[in-house]
């Protein structure tokens, strides 16, 4: 996965501390250094494995800013 911006892109939570957070997705509406709008959830980046454009990555490697990925 390239570094940047995720906002716009399309994302699917395969993995959550939170049984009730799988199975979210839908384009990526927000982000903060510690959250993500998915459609119309927020998920914590720490507590999730994203699937994100073919790729599952794990959210603690996207917490941060996103200049910071830059």
């Amino acid at each position: 996965m390239r570094p940047g911006t995720l906002i716009g892109r399309r994302g699917a939570v395969v993995d959550h501390s939170n049984p009730d957070g799988l199975g979210i997705e839908g384009r990526i509406r927000d982000e903060t250094r510690d959250t993500l709008r998915i459609g119309g959830s927020t998920v914590p980046k720490s507590e999730v494995s994203l699937e994100l454009g073919g790729d599952v990555v794990d959210g603690e490697l996207l917490v941060g800013r996103q200049e910071e990925r830059l």
